[in-house]
């Protein structure tokens, strides 16, 4: 296999602009951001589900012969009514698109919402979702926020890691926080995201425990378990982000999209990296690693991490420095779904917590740079630059930051 010394060429969909946006619609009024995918193929078992996913469409249309994707994207309306709640709350909306993101169709209504009663798991919000199907079964993984029951200072949620499943796409059920010690009573977690198959007779999880509001400490952590639904073991950190006085005053990371597979057992994970800047901005860019599961260990988890590449995407159009929302953050991209399609993997993401945004990459090009990296270890940022602006004083998205 050839190698490749440079980034891969990343190409952004529909000229840079927003694949999905605010509408009319109060509970997506605000924003439509940090969207999960999943590529639904054509068969006798998915072709009903499609003609449901489309508004009972023709199946016959040619754009679709291939399948069509299904993006659950997060939805803020512009303002928050339930003062109970500490910020505006977050739906999951659908819309569908061809395998080449072209839009089919875009319910009017929301598939899952928070909880009603203030003591559930996700009363304040259902935030930052990712999608996978196995064996039939499409299942929703989560961030469910909560009202945190011994609030502190700068951090009255509390923030779970929570599943809901389907045979649809749209009608879901919650099956609450998973089980085991992902989730537990001293920390918060986000970024959960499963890997897209059973590797050795188990799944994979990989998550971002949340501790306090130290932003450094934020880090991606790997768990096991016999079944989707649970119990999850946690094995520990994998990956920390490097900290660089000189340019921020704290860098995390956090899991990002659901990895896709290069096979034997090799995938490819397209993750975050955050940072509060010495100037008091935020920046959100895109890694991507090659992770092996040849090389595991439970006991050495992070050995699964073989090469490193940085700055896939970094914030550079308009929709992705500068945010028109009122919880929203300039300087971002966010992804939480990816998939793959004649040889191109397709990301989804956030653009500055406003839109969704959509890029692709060439499978096989971001292979070999990964394969041709010398990196297994964290470095420093390559490049962040800010277009000079005031620094605007913005409203916390979440008490933990993504």
């Amino acid at each position: 296999m050839s190698t490749c010394s440079s980034q891969p060429k990343v190409t952004r969909l529909n000229n840079g602009k927003p694949i999905i946006s605010p509408t009319s619609n109060w509970w997506e009024s605000g924003a439509t951001f940090n969207p999960a995918v999943v590529y639904v193929e054509r068969s006798a078992k998915n072709d009903p589900i499609i003609r449901k996913l489309i508004g009972n469409g023709n199946l016959d249309e040619t754009r679709i012969k291939d399948g069509i994707v299904v993006v659950h994207y997060r939805a803020r309306p512009s303002q928050e009514t339930d003062p109970k709640r500490p910020f505006s709350r977050s739906f999951s909306g659908v819309a569908v698109f061809t395998p080449e993101l072209h839009p089919i169709y875009r319910h009017n209504n929301p598939v899952i919402l928070p909880g009603e009663d203030e003591n559930l798991y996700d009363y304040v919000s259902v935030e930052d979702g990712r999608l996978h199907c196995f064996g039939g079964i499409y299942y929703y993984l989560y961030c469910g926020v909560g009202l945190e029951s011994n609030p502190r200072p700068r951090w009255p949620v509390k923030t779970r890691i929570c599943l809901a499943k389907s045979d649809d796409l749209l009608t879901w059920q919650k099956l609450g926080p998973v089980p085991g010690n992902v989730n537990t009573e001293e920390s918060s977690n986000k970024n959960g995201v499963l890997f897209p198959e059973k590797i050795d007779g188990h799944y994979f999880m990989l998550h971002r425990p949340c501790f306090d509001d130290n932003y450094s400490k934020y880090a991606i952590a790997l768990a096991m378990s016999s079944s989707i639904e649970g119990p999850w073991r946690d094995l520990g950190i994998i990956k920390r982000a490097t900290q660089n006085a000189e340019l921020a005053k704290h860098i995390w990371v956090g899991a990002g999209s659901v990895p896709i597979s290069v096979g034997h057992k090799k995938f490819i994970s397209i993750y975050h990296k955050g940072h509060v800047l010495n100037s008091g901005s935020k920046w959100y860019d895109l890694h991507a690693d090659l992770f092996n599961f040849n090389n595991f260990d439970p006991c050495k988890p992070a050995n699964i991490i073989e090469r490193c590449l940085r700055q896939l995407i970094v914030p550079e159009t308009p929709h992705e420095c500068e945010s028109t929302s009122r919880e929203g953050v300039s300087n971002v991209v966010f992804t939480c779904g990816s998939y793959e399609y004649n040889g191109d993997i397709y990301i989804l993401y956030g653009g500055a917590d406003c839109c969704t945004l959509a890029a692709k990459v060439n499978k096989k090009e971001l292979t070999d740079c990964l394969l041709g990296s010398r990196e297994h270890k964290e470095s420093e940022d390559l490049r962040i630059e800010i277009a000079p602006s005031p620094v605007r004083s913005l409203p916390a998205t979440s008490a933990a930051s993504k």
